[in-house]
């Protein structure tokens, strides 16, 4: 046990180095930037302003979403490369780091920004903006990171998984005929990445349109409740009273948009069809993803697709 815990402190101290490594580079020009934005607002007179607050709050909370990820990456490749079993305290301990890292950037900012304008007319105005939005930060990326270690979580246990089919999915690949062995992630929206109805298959990303994201999930959901998986999707289209062009059209674009990671026999292939509007993802429902949770909030506003991710099945 003790030398399992030596391991770990040694493997996050290597972790904590080039961490400390990759936040001198996120930073460096920094100041720089700053000072370029406030010249800005000198020139047009309105240097104590919102604005020069806002503009300045962002470039710092790109640089603190950088560093977040740096520290989080780290960690879990050098836990990886050192061969530590991953298990649930390693993801909390794991958790917990990055969690200290947020909270001592959002706190290091906030004194930078109080620093800047505490001199300021009316700044108590401005104190106030600044602490809304630094809090509003903080809670993104605290969500970020939970839903990002367990999407790693989620796909680290899926590699296994492939590297070692089970006799029970390898019995449905024949009997459902499936024809693809893609992980597939479902994300939704990212912040950290400005993306929204975003996906991952293999580890690749890409952005859907909504109508696309919609066809997709319509069918990641049949996938996921039903063995084979096929959907009508003219029916479908019937059903929810959409006004789109035909269901051939429909799934060519979907087709062409996923052709941006996937070539045209592999898109075919995963968006599988077998007769005239019958359609399906054909990869194994074990290799889908998702944190539900994350995905009723992203689309509690959209009524068509929050009707289907609230019936996805807990995973």
């Amino acid at each position: 046990m003790n030398d399992e815990k030596n391991k770990l402190k040694e493997t996050f101290e290597l972790s904590d180095l080039l961490h400390s490594k990759r936040k001198d580079e996120i930073i460096e020009g920094l100041e720089e930037k700053l000072s370029e934005i406030s010249e800005v607002f000198v020139k047009t007179n309105t240097f104590h302003s919102t604005q020069n607050i806002i503009y300045r709050l962002k470039e710092r909370i790109k640089r603190i979403r950088e560093i977040v990820k740096s520290r989080l990456n780290l960690d879990l490749n050098y836990v990886e490369k050192a061969m530590i079993p991953f298990s649930d305290d390693i993801y909390q301990e794991i958790y917990k780091r990055v969690s200290n890292t947020i909270e001592s950037e959002i706190d290091y900012a906030r004194n930078k920004m109080l620093h800047f304008c505490r001199n300021w007319p009316y700044s108590k105005n401005y104190l106030e903006l600044i602490k809304q939005i630094l809090d509003k930060e903080k809670d993104v990326l605290i969500k970020n990171t939970k839903r990002d270690i367990q999407i790693y979580k989620m796909n680290r246990e899926l590699e296994l998984k492939e590297n070692k089919i089970t006799t029970e999915q390898s019995s449905d690949y024949k009997k459902y005929k499936y024809k693809c062995y893609y992980k597939i992630n479902i994300v939704g929206k990212d912040e950290d990445l400005k993306k929204e109805n975003y996906i991952e298959i293999d580890g690749n990303g890409i952005e859907l349109s909504e109508n696309n994201f919609l066809i997709f999930m319509r069918l990641i959901l049949e996938r996921k409740i039903n063995e084979k998986g096929w959907v009508n999707i003219e029916k479908f289209i019937e059903e929810t009273e959409l006004k789109l062009s035909g269901h051939y059209q429909l799934i060519s674009r979907l087709r062409q948009n996923i052709q941006k990671i996937l070539n045209e026999k592999e898109t075919k292939e995963l968006v599988e069809n077998k007769k005239s509007g019958f359609y399906r993802i054909s990869t194994h429902p074990d290799f889908i993803v998702y944190i539900k949770d994350d995905l009723i909030k992203d689309y509690s506003n959209n009524k068509l697709i929050a009707q289907i991710v609230n019936q996805l099945p807990e995973i």
